[in-house]
């Protein structure tokens, strides 16, 4: 049971910061920044989510994975 509780915060974790910032970097460029280059900004970071997205699922199948056989 503690290993699947820090399976589970062990992802809370990563998809937060992988997916999290790059939201609070939209939003940021969206709504709070002044630049003329604002809307471009707000775009690569949420191409930065798409991005940090596809990297999250791929180290979760690839990596983290593990079956509850092994525990």
């Amino acid at each position: 049971m503690k290993k699947l509780l820090l399976v589970i915060s062990s992802r809370l974790v990563q998809g937060i910061g992988i997916c999290g910032l790059a939201l609070l970097y939209a939003g940021w460029f969206l709504f709070f920044s002044y630049s003329e280059y604002r809307y471009l900004f707000s775009v690569f970071s949420l191409l930065g989510l798409v991005m940090g997205y596809y990297i999250f699922k791929f180290a979760v199948r690839k990596i983290y994975d593990e079956s509850p056989e092994d525990w």
